[in-house]
């Protein structure tokens, strides 16, 4: 028989049963209900289930294996949660088959719940099956979870154009105040007109990384390039505010107020400039869109003492002006590399 593939709907019997099979294994996940999960398994050596999810990767060989792990994990949390699986959605759907082999691939979506068992928001899953005595039977699952849902930091998904697909809370309520960025007819937009350009061409450049990009930053001690820095200063200020914009998990995506990054760009940025201890601590406040003032007074120092540093700072580095500071600072890595 040849092989044939499918798009969403119009399935056929066979089809229709895998889809069946599919949500059978889920609910019976849910349910903590090991009997009918594993019946819908076809129990044997060679299957297997590899995942990358909240809590790291999943790789588990066999049955015995991967009946073991789930039937540990139904006896630390007993409790039967019927309702993730009515809020699970799949889109996207696609099956492959022949006579008595199929794979079906999926986006699947879950709401917020507080069940260790459902991994909230997107993930990206796999299937294959087998027909065994008339019967689909699972012999791998592949699943990639996209964590946003578990991201704290004010986070937005977006596409080239800048529209938004998807913004968690912290994001929503950080840009009620934003001071470059602002929220408009489903679009996010610079505050200032000559930023739109940069922030649209750097959405592009995002947009183009491969894996090959985003391997090479994970590998290099000084280089990111998988997040770019996008250092933008307020109208009539040279108050700096740093956006980030990065690739990951095939999600173009936008960040802001991310400390964590900034600290970590600024250590490297430290070493290359020969910046001192309280030069650092000067560089980290700036960073944070404070003026001298504010900076001096988290600090504990004068006035006088912070623009020393920031002085300092600019001989360092041949820049001028804060937001030129943050903006080579922050891409120290790719100049020195």
């Amino acid at each position: 028989m040849k092989p044939n593939s499918i798009i969403q709907d119009n399935f056929d019997a066979d089809e229709a049963e895998i889809m069946s099979v599919i949500k059978r294994e889920s609910e019976a996940f849910y349910a903590r209900d090991f009997d009918a999960w594993a019946d819908c398994w076809h129990q044997h050596e060679d299957l297997n289930r590899f995942g990358s999810c909240v809590g790291g990767m999943d790789v588990q060989m066999g049955w015995d294996a991967t009946s073991n792990m789930i039937k540990e994990m139904m006896a630390q949390v007993p409790i039967p949660n019927p309702r993730a699986a009515e809020n699970v959605r799949r889109e996207n759907i696609r099956i492959r088959k022949s006579t008595d082999m199929a794979w079906m691939s999926f986006d699947q979506f879950s709401g917020p719940d507080d069940d260790i068992f459902v991994t909230m928001g997107l993930s990206h899953q796999l299937r294959i099956l087998e027909k065994h005595n008339g019967a689909w039977k699972i012999v791998h699952v592949g699943s990639y979870d996209a964590l946003l849902e578990y991201i704290n930091r004010p986070i937005i998904r977006l596409d080239e154009t800048g529209t938004i697909i998807w913004i968690n809370d912290a994001a929503r309520s950080g840009l009620e105040n934003h001071p470059v960025l602002v929220e408009r007819h489903g679009t996010i937009r610079t505050k200032k007109t000559a930023d739109q350009l940069i922030l649209l061409k750097t959405l592009k450049r995002a947009a183009a990384m491969t894996i090959i990009d985003m391997r090479a930053a994970v590998q290099s001690d000084l280089d990111n390039h998988a997040a770019i820095p996008l250092v933008l200063d307020e109208e009539f200020t040279d108050i700096p505010h740093i956006l980030w914009i990065s690739l990951q998990d095939g999600m173009l995506l936008l960040s802001f107020d991310d400390l964590d990054t900034q600290e970590k760009q600024l250590n490297i940025a430290m070493k290359i400039y020969n910046l001192s201890t309280a030069q650092r601590r000067m560089a980290s406040e700036i960073m944070k869109g404070h003026d001298l003032v504010k900076a001096s007074q988290n600090l504990n120092i004068s006035a006088s003492t912070a623009r020393t540093h920031l002085q300092r700072m600019f001989d360092k580095t041949g820049v001028r002006s804060q937001t030129a500071l943050v903006r080579v600072l922050m891409t120290a890595s790719a100049h020195h590399g």
